[in-house]
This record gives structure tokens, sequence and C-alpha cells, in this order.
């Protein structure tokens, strides 16, 4: 029974000797389909046809009659059409020494290992687009348990930090391996290919460290309180003196500091502004102040790009969060349809679908606050699936990877080991030729201790 693929990126050629045939079995089409597109089709670019024929496993089949047979262990294992359970989740991954693995050894999240390694026919016994599935889908978030005191799916609960591979991109290696079995098997088409490149976002959750006076010395005394540093207490008050008595800009205008570090790198920066919020975690600021149009002025003038980042409550309502968008566009009618939600909150899918409801692009939340690394899996932004309607989105997730905070407030590393925790991640994503998104705070530049990242940050996008 053949179906049509549906792919929202050409193929890289026409010729029809490089179509790869895909037989599916007959459970959970939907589910199988996307993922086998996602990565075959969107990552690599390759043609693709699709057959479903009730046989069992994933078989690629080449027009020369070579076949690449990937095990089915994941959907085979749940009950036809089910949602998510935890007895879905991976109990023991082994790491099998595989000399075809990029990094030499395979983690199996579903499977078994071993290969039947034939010149006709490659039997690969892990399921690699089960396993990439589970990743992608986030899987494991729809699961009731754990959340942290905002709400949030936390690293410690995941399986990728619980089993130690969190930071290494596990969808990224599944997509070379299987473009290695392929290229094993005689296949001679081009693929898609990338190059690695920085996405420098920000958060605009402040505009100004002290809008009035009188906050110059509030926050003085409150680095006094945390720092116990007659220093850092000194330094904040003669900030404060320069910027009301001398007309120095704001600690937080650091917009142009930020554009100048992106157009080092080649690329432009994207800064995130809330249109709303009433919490106590929500914008300092509002859409009438004057140091608003100002930013956002500047940004236009140079170049550089504009997101939305909706407030703390708007993550599971779709009603404020569109209500907070309108008005967002009224002052920033320019902007890109991306951004990231507030304090990283989210809810899967429901976030998702709210996004995608309001024809967003692209969105940008999922990291881990208190950790960086591949919470998704990849470096590479990917179309979202919708595991409550069995539905591929339109809209695509690019995953955050780190961000300043995540060093600083939840782990409280020194400089030095913040630089070589994003030396590794640069590596890594350098290697995979992906994204790196990275989130640095227009605020992270002057209360202590950021002024002593401001280096870290400089060093890495210069790569001195």
């Amino acid at each position: 029974m053949p179906i049509e693929p549906t792919m929202t990126l050409p193929a890289i050629t026409a010729d029809p000797t490089s179509v790869i045939t895909v037989h599916l079995p007959d459970d959970h089409l939907p589910e199988r389909r996307y993922i086998v597109e996602t990565l075959l089709g969107e990552r690599l670019g390759l043609p693709l046809a699709f057959v479903v024929d009730g046989l069992p496993d994933y078989r690629l089949r080449l027009a020369s009659g070579a076949e690449l047979v990937v095990r089915d262990h994941f959907f085979s294992r749940l009950e036809k059409d089910r949602g998510p359970t935890d007895r879905d989740l991976p109990r023991r991954i082994p790491h099998w020494p595989f000399d075809y693995a990029p990094e030499r050894d395979l983690l199996i999240l579903y499977g078994e290992t071993g290969v039947s390694l034939g010149q006709r026919q490659i039997v690969l016994r892990a399921d690699l687009f089960g396993g990439a599935f589970f990743m992608l889908s986030r899987w494991e978030e729809h699961l009731p348990g754990e959340r942290d005191e905002h709400g949030r799916f936390p690293a410690a609960s995941s399986v990728a930090l619980r089993q130690g591979f969190l930071h290494r991109p596990v969808v990224d290696e599944y997509v070379e391996l299987l473009w290695t079995m392929l290229v094993h098997l005689g296949y001679a088409a081009p693929r898609r290919d990338t190059a690695f490149c920085w996405e420098l976002t920000c958060d605009v959750d402040q505009l100004q460290l002290w809008p009035r006076r009188r906050r110059v010395a509030r926050t003085s005394l409150s680095v006094l309180r945390h720092t116990r540093s007659a220093r850092a207490f000194l330094y904040t008050a003669a900030r404060g003196a320069a910027t009301f008595v001398l007309d120095h800009p704001d600690p937080y205008d650091s917009f142009d500091r930020l554009m100048d570090l992106a157009e080092s790198v080649g690329v432009r920066a994207q800064f995130f502004f809330m249109a709303g919020g009433s919490t106590r975690l929500d914008a300092g600021y509002n859409l009438t102040s004057r140091t608003l149009p100002r930013a956002i002025a500047a940004i236009n003038r140079r170049g550089h790009l504009l997101g939305f980042h909706p407030s703390y409550v708007t993550y599971n309502q779709p009603e404020r969060w569109a209500a907070e968008f309108r008005r967002f566009q009224e002052f920033a009618p320019n902007h890109l349809r991306r951004g990231r939600q507030h304090a990283l909150r989210f809810e899967v899918p429901t976030t998702w679908c709210i996004w995608d409801d309001h024809e967003m692009e692209f969105d940008l939340s999922l990291g881990y606050p208190e950790h960086e690394g591949f919470r998704c899996g990849t470096c590479h932004a990917f179309p979202v699936f919708d595991l409550g309607m069995r539905r591929r989105l339109q809209l695509r997730e690019l995953p955050l990877l780190a961000m300043d905070r995540s060093f600083v407030t939840y782990q409280q590393l020194t400089p030095e080991q913040v630089r070589k925790r994003l030396d590794e991640l640069v590596a890594t994503v350098r290697k995979y030729r992906g994204r790196f998104v990275l989130l640095w705070h227009n605020s992270s530049f002057f209360v202590p201790p950021w002024p002593a990242l401001e280096p870290v940050l400089v060093d890495l996008l210069t790569g001195r």
C-alpha cells in the first residue's frame, strides 16, 4: 500500500535512482513516518517513498536492491495507539563499541547490540528510529512525575542525565550512523549538509537595573547582603552614581555589546521581548517605557532580530499567550515569528501547540535551566510532533543548549569551569555541524558575580 511522503524541505536530488523506498509496519504510522522523514528527509535531504507492507522492522531499500534493516523495538512494544507510560522508559542503555558509530560507541536506547554487515544487506539490531522519536517527541515529559517549583520538567528526572548522556546529541549520532550504513551499501547521491553557526539569543527580562535613583541604594545593599563584599557594594554604588550623575547607560543596557559580539562572529543577535506578565517573576518594564522604543530602534537600525518572550503563566494558558502576542506585535511589527518562553516554563505538548496555533516558526525554549546539554538529543532544528493529536506540527524546535544562569545560579561554577564546559559543548556542536543556541541575558553583564563571566563569553565567541 504506497503512501506519499509529506516533506517540508525538498529532496536534494530528483534522480529516481537515488530514491530510498521505506517499508514500514502497519501500526503507529504517523509516528513512524514522522521520524523517518525527520532523520532522512529533513536532515539528510534524501528522497523517500513509503510503502506499508505489514512486515516487521524498518526496511530502507535502495534502487540497487541493497537494503538497510533497522530492527523495531520501540513501537512494537506499545499497545496500538496508546499514549506514553513509564513502562516505555529505557531502563538500561548499553554503550556498544561499534566502529561505524561517529563516537565509536553506540548508545542504544531501544534494541540490542549487534549487527549483520554484508555488501547487499545490513541488519542493525539497535532501534535508531525509536530512540530518536523518544528524544524528539519528549516522550518522557508527557508522563506525570516530578516537576520543579516552577512546574518544569527537571534535568535530574531525564533519562539523558540519569543515564549519563545529556552531553551527547544522540539523535545526531543516529543520523550520521544511518548515513554511513547507506553509503556502505552503495548509496551515492549527495546528502544535505549543514555548517556550524552561533544562535546568540537574549531574553530581555528587565530593561533597567535602576529605573529610579532610589533603586541604586536598594540594589547596592542587596549586593552587599548577598556577596558580603565591600568591593562589590562600592562598585555597584559607583555604577549607579555614574548612571544618574554622569548620564552613563544603565548597566542592563547591554544591547550594543551583545550586537557587537554577534557581529564579531558574523551572525545577528536575537532579542526576545516581553509584552505582559502579572507575577513578580515577570518583566521589570512596560510597553510605555521610554527605554523600550530606543532599544528596539537600535536593534532594528543595526539589522539584528526581535522575537517574542511570553510571560511566566502563558506556557499553558493560550488566551494569555495570545493577548500578549497581540500587544507584542503592536510595538514590534518587524519581529520574527520565533522566541522563547519566560523562565523556560514548558508543558509538552501544550506549549508547542499554542505556538503552532499562532503560526510561529521556531520555539527556542527546550533547554534545561539547571544544566547545559542536549535536552532533545540534537543541536539541529526539527519539526515538532504532537503526541496527543498524533500529528506533525508546522512549528520547529531549535533547542537551547546553554544559558548564563545555569552556570552561576544553579551550578555555581567558576569562570574557568564555565569555559571548560562551554568549550566541550562547542566542540561537539561543531563536529555535528549544528546550531549552538546560547542564551545570555542583557542583565548578565553587571551585577556580581556576572562581570567575571563576560570575558568567558567574549573569548568563547571570538575563539580565543
